[in-house]
């Protein structure tokens, strides 16, 4: 059996972090609120995630465009589509108003469950990032930007 990875000091707080094993088995993720941004005259719609893992819990903020960068590099993992929960599709910005973000908060939380609650899904490096597990388990990913439409075509055809 592998050691545990050794405590982290973070100023005079020592952090044990847990395995990869234990991150993922206990990982749990919410849409929890939505939260109205504003710089200059123009605003938009965040969402806050609460990511709770090992007994570790933390928010984060998230925009709908980093949802669907998240669902385009899924696609683009030999997972069966299937396996892919629905996301939630885009509307114009003129139709967001709070009933609009309160609903597609909801459906971007059940959309994040469908992740989480899938063992596949649940290991991509791509979720991970997005949720930033990466520093908690002991590395760090780097993602690509997803691959175009006709990127993945040229891969499948060779």
């Amino acid at each position: 059996a592998l050691a545990p990875p050794p405590p982290r000091v973070c100023g005079e707080v020592y952090l044990a972090l847990p395995y990869l094993a234990q991150a993922l088995g206990s990982l749990d993720a919410r849409v929890v609120a939505c939260v109205r941004k504003e710089e200059g005259p123009r605003w938009w719609w965040a969402y806050q995630v609460r990511v709770e893992t090992a007994g570790l819990r933390f928010l984060l903020v998230r925009r709908y465009s980093q949802f669907r960068r998240l669902h385009a590099r899924l696609r683009a993992l030999p997972t069966p589509a299937e396996r892919l929960p629905h996301l939630t599709s885009r509307k114009p910005h003129r139709t967001q108003s709070e009933a609009f973000a309160e609903t597609r908060r909801a459906a971007l939380d059940e959309y994040l469950q469908g992740l989480v609650g899938d063992a596949g899904l649940r290991t991509s490096l791509s979720l991970q990032a997005f949720l930033e597990l990466g520093a908690l388990v002991g590395r760090n990913a780097v993602l690509s930007p997803a691959p175009s439409p006709s990127m993945r075509a040229r891969s499948s055809n060779t």
